[in-house]
């Protein structure tokens, strides 16, 4: 006998965090130097949005790190060309 499902799950992706490219999403948080106000941050977040298998940037300013969710492996080396043509300067992926 089949599990009784609610009838608002019937309908929609059996898990919310799977996707079809990786079960786990990968986060890499980046480190930045050159940012020193909002739109600095903001045009980090659109450089690094705009790159193919980013889902999510979140820039901390404070920090001056940026944390990408993606839902495939990113080369370092797109990160790295997409920081660099914004104006800022890579330092490391920890």
């Amino acid at each position: 006998m089949p599990i009784p499902v609610p009838w608002s799950f019937r309908n929609e992706e059996p898990w919310p965090w799977y996707n079809s490219d990786r079960r786990i999403p990968v986060v890499k948080k980046v480190f930045i130097e050159g940012m020193s106000c909002g739109h600095c941050a903001a045009r980090i977040e659109k450089a690094l949005g705009n790159l193919d298998g980013v889902s999510k940037v979140k820039v901390n300013l404070t920090g001056k790190f940026a944390e990408l969710d993606t839902a495939k492996d990113l080369s370092n080396e797109a990160v790295l060309a997409a920081i660099d043509s914004a104006g800022y300067q890579f330092v490391k992926i920890g």
